[in-house]
């Protein structure tokens, strides 16, 4: 009897256990769903307004109007903007100031606002914004012409916190073609938001289009596709970041974030951006963030930390034994891979690096250098002049010696983020004009361009959030939804379904780094510029940005195999995405075993692993898709191409001017759905699945014309 009271106890405990377990796995599994529906809805970056019009009546004894070719813009006095076509169709409803200022101070709209003409082809619309800031808008419309442009002029009679200022288009045509900011097209599923960099959109019916594209004299784009609402940002924090970091003698590391503009007393900002209104557009050709025709683009950037002349050569010419680059059977330059390579000019603390001076390799290394530059592939810049806070005199020198000898444009920070060293940095005293430790002038002087920015690192870490920290927190959900975007952006959700979704997350591991600088991870919505200029707090300097530290650690062992074929999987994902990586790299840093490197019979030769994934990339290139390049021609080409502007005539014909003073080689621009026809000019096209992607060289203030010839989608194919 008591054998079997005891069996029954045991058994009610077993079944009590196994109810509970099963309790649990049905609440793990219930948020394990739950992850998967919430990781479908994309974080959204922007305000939660209501943008009312100001007032109903459109027309008025009050009101300005003026009349382009194919419409009518009305203005009211109370600021309401309006387009119409000329039959009478309502296309654009309403378009609002709004603006964000000084961490507290939300607005829609203009105070005391004031409407008249200012010429026969231009309305201004004045009036005051917050913070007691002046805003005039000029909106420009030329008798026989499809385009409206808008010009806002800001004042600031105080010193102002921007946040964001931004024109709120509102349309009343749905969205027929999103261009995003890696240049691709969406056109029927389209996402809740977008951030465009500053591409475009393009609302439309069989009756009518309106559409932006190319707006390099905003910040940025951000649209709305459910309420058909855009963004035209003026200005705005995310699109801009910017860490500064001051001086701690006790090297904390810690900094601010100064991404928000601040604008002093008495200074003021212009904006400008064109709306084109036609009846036949049915896509626009739009810019590829990379020339030549290719599809996608990256760039090594090495800092200069660690290494010796030998390792320098295994990673750039296979081996240490190797001294000539004709003789490369390996690395870099074998396999013909540009680099930005930075180095330091100095090394008075015989720390270890090489330097070009201090050093009792100097004049090899020079000569190594001297090489790689006469190539042509490799960019030459400083990582800061030494290891240390420089000299005025040793900053100067650096600098100098770097333009005469290399024509140095770029510049990488070196070892500020202690807060203790290397003040002249860009993120340090480098751009204060009160420091001793002032740089700007010297980078002005010498025509120091592109710098560095570790901002986006450093605020991406700060707002990382682990699974693992979720878990410890008892976020369960949280750590759901996370574990989903390991794996998935929010438009990939869409297009797998929750049980394929969870067989590939149990089958493949998740990315560990995404190989994609605009962060496809994170969704169309979330921010990502990658050159910039922050003119309150960086003036006329560019920054361009990495996403992460490239490092790799890998040897002779089955990690260093699985992180090829993860590398492979990752470029190829880049090439298929459209998408460009900026590699923050520490490639030939002497560290025996866990580098870019290995010694092997005595000699210190490329990581077999790393050869092969350079083995990769020149293939992806020599067939067209990667376009592997160095910050220097990258940015050259980005910033050449805010000067190319497009005219849309109704009979399909495009005129694409280049109004630059030098010429722009391989201007690459991708069609949807449409053959181009240039009858006068050298061009390439290729095709790939609904898109033409034509390529050619335009020359100084030329201007060319195209005709988009519709192709019926049965014919599309891919080359």
């Amino acid at each position: 009897m008591l054998k079997y009271t005891r069996e029954k106890r045991y058994n009610h405990f077993l079944t009590t256990v196994f109810c509970i377990a099963l309790i649990l796995l049905s609440i793990l599994v219930g948020m394990f769903v739950a992850g998967y529906v919430d990781s479908r809805t994309p974080e959204s970056y922007l305000p939660e307004i209501e943008v009312e019009n100001a007032c109903q009546e459109l027309f008025n004894s009050d009101s300005c109007t003026l009349e382009g070719s194919n419409f009518k813009l009305i203005v009211t006095a109370c600021g309401n903007i309006t387009i119409r076509s000329t039959p009478g169709n309502t296309l654009l409803s309403r378009l609002h100031y709004y603006s964000f200022h000084n961490d507290t101070i939300e607005k829609v709209g203009l105070n005391n606002i004031a409407v008249k003409f200012a010429n026969d082809s231009t309305i201004l619309l004045s009036g005051y914004g917050p913070t007691e800031t002046i805003v005039k808008i000029s909106f420009v419309v030329l008798r026989k012409s499809n385009k409206l442009d808008v010009i806002t002029s800001t004042d600031y009679i105080q010193t102002t916190k921007v946040e964001r200022e931004a024109l709120v288009l509102v349309s009343e045509l749905p969205v027929m073609e999103v261009y995003k900011k890696n240049r691709r097209a969406d056109q029927n599923a389209f996402a809740s938001e977008y951030w465009l960099d500053k591409q475009g959109v393009l609302f439309g019916n069989k009756e009518n289009s309106l559409w932006i594209y190319n707006v390099p004299n905003v910040s940025s784009l951000q649209l709305n596709t459910e309420s058909k609402t855009l963004f035209i940002n003026l200005d705005y924090y995310r699109d801009h970041p910017y860490t500064f970091i001051p001086y701690q003698k006790n090297g904390e590391g810690l900094w601010e974030d100064r991404s928000a503009s601040l604008y002093p007393s008495g200074s003021s900002r212009v904006n400008q951006v064109t709306v084109f209104v036609d009846c036949m557009l049915n896509t626009v050709p739009r810019i590829m963030a990379v020339p030549g025709g290719y599809l996608a683009g990256y760039v090594f950037t090495e800092h200069a930390d660690g290494g010796n002349l030998r390792t320098h050569r295994a990673v750039y010419f296979g081996s240490d034994t190797v001294q000539r680059v004709e003789n490369a059977i390996g690395g870099f330059v074998k396999n013909k891979i540009p680099v930005t390579k930075s180095i330091f000019y100095s090394n008075p603390d015989n720390e270890a690096y090489c330097s070009v001076t201090d050093d009792a390799d100097s004049a090899k290394y020079l000569e190594f250098l001297d090489q790689l530059y006469e190539t042509g592939d490799y960019e030459l810049c400083l990582h800061t002049p030494e290891g240390v806070t420089s000299s005025r005199q040793r900053l100067s020198d650096a600098i100098s010696f770097m333009k005469d000898r290399y024509d140095a444009i770029t510049w990488i920070d070196h070892g500020m983020e202690t807060g203790e060293s290397n003040r002249e940095c860009f993120l340090t005293d480098g751009l204060d004009p009160n420091s001793g430790l002032y740089s700007a002038d010297l980078w002005k002087e010498h025509n120091t361009l592109y710098f560095w920015n570790v901002g986006v690192e450093k605020l991406r870490k700060a707002s990382y959030v682990s699974i693992k920290e979720s878990v410890m927190q008892f976020k369960i959900l949280k750590a759901f939804v996370l574990l989903w975007q390991r794996y998935y952006s929010p438009e990939e959700l869409d297009e797998v379904n929750f049980f394929r979704g969870t067989w590939r997350m149990l089958t493949t591991k998740p990315l560990k780094n995404e190989l994609n600088s605009y962060v496809t991870l994170k969704g169309e919505s979330y921010p990502t510029p990658l050159f910039y200029k922050h003119f309150t707090r960086t003036g006329d300097f560019i920054s361009w940005v990495t996403d992460f530290t490239y490092d790799i650690g890998m040897s002779w062992t089955r990690k260093a195999s699985q992180w090829y074929l993860q590398e492979i999987n990752n470029l190829n994902r880049l090439v298929d995405q459209g998408g460009i990586f900026i590699n923050h790299g520490y490639y030939i840093r002497n560290i025996p075993n866990t580098d870019m490197t290995l010694e092997a019979n005595n000699s210190i030769v490329t990581n077999p692993y790393f050869e092969k994934m350079l083995k990769y990339m020149a293939l992806q290139r020599d067939n067209g898709d990667l376009y592997v390049t160095t910050i220097r021609d990258l940015l050259h080409y980005w910033t050449l191409c805010e000067k190319i502007s497009f005219e849309y005539f109704n009979d399909g014909t495009i005129t694409v001017s280049n109004n630059n003073e030098v010429p722009v080689k391989g201007l690459s621009l991708v069609i949807s759905n449409s053959d181009v026809v240039m009858s006068t000019k050298k061009h390439h096209t290729k095709t790939i699945s609904n898109e033409t992607v034509v390529w050619f060289d335009i020359e100084a203030k030329e201007k060319i014309q195209m005709r988009l010839i519709p192709i019926c989608q049965e014919t599309l194919g891919h080359e």
